[in-house]
């Protein structure tokens, strides 16, 4: 992984940081004799550049949201937790990435409104995607220790509670096919999990958890894709640019809101609440969401309102 320990990771962000500098020398490099000309240029032109500084941002804001939450954990590692593949901030992504965007389609002349619309049902089925992610990795995105499943349960039983066996943050118990003698052993020894569990199982990750969880990244990837789908059928019926967007802030907020429930998370005191950072954030989601719906419909900013203020 880019951002991981293992692998050439530095390569990997001088890359992208040689990228980015050529995309602002090519929207910033003035010539000495320049020419005007008129030509047409469409949003679809400038993807690129979009999904570039929206994937870097987007990597910034989930880190610097992620370390916020584990102040200490980053002053005993900060260069590890920075170059970490995990602990990532969905919202911090999120938000950062937005802004990052916003300024740099309204700076190329794309009006962010539409570009809003469009972004709503894409993060959706990233979300979506991302979780499956969390799912098959074992990522520690997972839920609390579940229930007893219930009878009336006419599911596959791991869709309700789930051991994450082979998870990458080693956490739980040690699996059946290790020897236990030698990883006791090894804990003296300063090595790494990954090192002891090679040599006590042969394989780098050789926990899973006991007693098993909700797997809420499987909740998570269907909820977001039936939210996708109700916006995407449900696209040629908005007339007002903007609204998918903020119907889909409500909807990605109320859906956080409720599954954080039975996440694990860290919980923070607050005007008399213990509630997740990330719920939090989810309920001013919601509320920017309706404000935002309240806004576009009160000044009634149809699509011709945007083109008449092009």
């Amino acid at each position: 992984m880019l951002f991981s320990r293992s692998g050439n990771w530095l390569i990997g962000i001088l890359l992208a940081l040689g990228y980015s500098a050529y995309i602002f020398w090519k929207n910033n490099n003035i010539h000495t004799k320049p020419e005007k000309a008129d030509f047409l240029q469409y949003p679809s032109d400038k993807t690129g550049d979009i999904i570039i500084i929206a994937g870097l941002s987007g990597i910034l804001g989930s880190k610097l949201f992620s370390v916020s939450e584990d102040i200490s954990g980053f002053m005993k590692d900060p260069l590890g937790q920075l170059l970490s593949g995990s602990g990532l901030n969905v919202y911090g992504g999120l938000i950062l990435a937005f802004f990052a965007v916003y300024w740099y389609v309204k700076k190329i002349g794309i009006k962010p409104i539409y570009m809003m619309d469009i972004a709503g049902m894409g993060i959706l089925l990233g979300y979506a995607v991302g979780r499956i992610g969390c799912q098959l990795s074992g990522d520690g995105d997972w839920g609390i220790v579940a229930a007893a499943q219930p009878e009336w349960w006419f599911l596959p039983d791991w869709l309700w509670s789930y051991e994450y066996p082979n998870n990458v943050n080693n956490e739980g118990v040690l699996l059946s096919q290790c020897n236990t003698e030698v990883f006791n052993e090894l804990q003296m020894q300063r090595l790494s999990i990954e090192e002891k569990c090679k040599t006590a199982c042969g394989i780098r990750y050789c926990h899973e958890l006991n007693p098993k969880v909700y797997p809420t990244p499987i909740y998570e990837t269907a909820i977001s894709l039936m939210g996708l789908a109700a916006l995407w059928f449900n696209r040629k019926k908005v007339k007002i640019a903007g609204t998918i967007f903020f119907i889909y802030m409500i909807f990605n907020g109320i859906e956080r809101f409720f599954i954080e429930f039975i996440r694990v998370n860290e919980r923070y005191q607050l005007f008399g609440l213990n509630w997740s950072q990330a719920q939090y954030i989810s309920v001013l989601f919601v509320l920017g969401g309706i404000g935002g719906l309240i806004w576009l419909y009160k000044f009634n900013k149809s699509p011709e309102y945007y083109h008449s203020k092009a």
